[in-house]
């Protein structure tokens, strides 16, 4: 699987190369579909987000992506373990790749002071920090490792002239696993308890119209919702659609999902 999502830049070169959809102009959806349709950011044509992940891109477009590649979207099982890893014992549940334990105030008990790109929160501050997060949506990708950052490398206008970040780098070196943006995986929408004897069925057939997204966003304000083994149906009911819309899961376009490709 890709170390990174994939962002602007590689999306636009897709799109040069003829093998992509542009995406100037598209639509696409801010929040859930369960809390109204709300006008999304489209950053297709943001030059100063080239770095950061590309959204609103439909199911389609991030297969074709990932064909032009010679690769596919990802199985939600292959992400997951990604993010977590074997997990072969009790002692090897991973909660976040910079720690384990969450305390109910909200704060990671075995990590320093450091901050993830979810609504400026901080892995111990209970979003009181002086030093809250300066992306106003989506953040470069790779930015947060563990290092001390200023201005200059993240981009920021506003905000704190440096910001201390989280290392989320994953068991195998995969990044940007737990926030940043949702990412599309191949299967599904299904459920857990849909899965025979509780074994991962990767070619799941989905029991709603609609997407399958792993990770957590910049939307989400919590640190809980830090966890890798976050999962999210988006699943769509024909009223909620515009008048006009084609029911198909190619509408579930949003400003905090992106995706990444894996490879056989």
């Amino acid at each position: 699987m890709s170390r990174y999502p994939v962002t602007v830049a590689e999306y636009r070169a897709c799109v040069q190369a003829g093998a992509c959809q542009p995406l100037e102009g598209v639509a696409c959806f801010s929040e859930d579909l369960s809390t109204g349709i709300k006008q999304g950011f489209n950053n297709f044509s943001d030059d100063d987000r080239l770095s950061h992940p590309i959204v609103c891109a439909s199911y389609s477009d991030a297969q074709a992506f990932c064909e032009w590649l010679g690769g596919e979207l990802p199985t939600e099982a292959r992400f997951e373990y990604a993010g977590s890893g074997p997990m072969t014992g009790a002692d090897q549940i991973v909660m976040f790749p910079w720690g384990q334990d969450l305390s109910k105030e909200g704060r990671l008990s075995d990590a320093d002071l450091c901050h993830v790109n979810i609504k400026g929160t901080s892995s111990n501050a209970n979003n009181t920090d002086s030093n809250p997060d300066p992306f106003e949506r989506t953040s470069p990708v790779g930015f947060f490792d563990g290092a001390l950052k200023t201005r200059d490398q993240g981009g920021w206008t506003d905000g704190p002239d440096t910001y201390q970040t989280c290392d989320d780098t994953g068991p195998f070196g995969h990044r940007d696993l737990t926030h940043n943006v949702m990412e599309l995986v191949g299967d599904g929408p299904s459920s857990y308890q849909d899965w025979v004897d509780g074994f991962v069925d990767p070619e799941m057939a989905p029991n709603c119209i609609g997407i399958m997204v792993r990770n957590t966003s910049w939307y989400w304000e919590e640190i809980h919702h830090c966890l890798v083994t976050n999962r999210h149906e988006r699943c769509i009911q024909p009223g909620s659609l515009p008048t006009g819309m084609e029911y198909n899961r190619d509408v579930m376009r949003f400003d905090d999902v992106g995706f990444r490709c894996a490879f056989q």
